[in-house]
């Protein structure tokens, strides 16, 4: 992901919306992507899940989860 690009970027939201709960009891979260620069936002009421990636959650928490298991601590 170039951050620098989607820094600058005029961003522009699609419809693409994912929803779901978050870690925080009773507050759920909305992710969108960027037609422009191709950035996930996630956002939610808490402000517990903010925050900007350059893949969508899903794939972020299955990629962590396998390394979490491949390289335990």
């Amino acid at each position: 992901m170039n951050w620098k690009r989607v820094n600058r970027c005029k961003h522009d939201w699609t419809d693409y919306c994912k929803t779901g709960p978050c870690a925080t009891p009773y507050c759920s979260y909305t992710e969108l992507h960027c037609r422009k620069c191709g950035v996930y936002r996630t956002e939610c009421g808490c402000e517990f899940e903010n925050g900007m990636s350059g893949e969508p959650r899903r794939v972020a928490l299955r990629r962590l989860a396998n390394e979490k298991a491949h390289f335990p601590k």
